[in-house]
């Protein structure tokens, strides 16, 4: 069932870099750092699945829709399929996750967003017209309000900011190099 999810997530968002198979698989590895105890499948098949309805608006709700209708169709265990829909509905900074599984994604996915990956993500996305950004001002702003703003005050579990803070220091230390580079 895994490598189900996983080909039909690779297939759905291929040639989406900031927001694609590489990110599924980073949030993955570190959201299992984030707690010692949790169910696998379902942090595994959010995971996985959390953002395979990008482009839509909220695309956490189409998200979990996608997710729910696929994995109703794979047989995955139904009991476990409103587990997977609340953690994708609320991986978002402004979420509102309950069960391990989620805030664990959450928190993971708000790290992707940080550090080196998170400046390469987000200027991918910039790239790719999902801030509507036409500057470096523009970008500066998304680090600044964005990464440090939500994502870096919305962290839930311990371990998630512990881990940031390195992350966090190099994101503060490239937004002041890129101010004095663009001033």
């Amino acid at each position: 069932m895994r490598e189900e999810i996983e080909n039909f997530a690779k297939e759905e968002l291929k040639g989406k870099l900031p927001a694609g198979f590489d990110h599924f698989k980073r949030t993955y590895k570190l959201a299992k750092k984030l707690n010692d105890e949790f169910d696998d499948e379902i942090l595994h098949a959010a995971t996985f699945l959390h953002d395979i309805g990008q482009g839509e608006d909220p695309h956490q709700k189409k998200s979990a829709e996608i997710a729910s209708e696929f994995l109703n169709r794979i047989k995955f265990p139904e009991n476990k399929i409103d587990l997977v829909w609340d953690a994708i509905i609320n991986h978002v900074p402004t979420g509102n996750p309950i069960s391990v599984e989620a805030k664990m994604l959450h928190d993971a996915d708000l790290l992707d967003f940080l550090g080196a990956t998170g400046i390469a993500r987000l200027s991918g996305m910039t790239a790719e017209d999902w801030w509507e950004k036409d500057s470096l001002s523009g970008v500066l702003d998304i680090w600044e309000n964005f990464c440090l703003g939500l994502c870096a005050e919305n962290l839930i579990l311990d371990r998630s900011k512990e881990f940031s803070k390195n992350k966090i220091e190099l994101t503060k230390a490239a937004i002041k190099q890129l101010k004095k580079e663009i001033e």
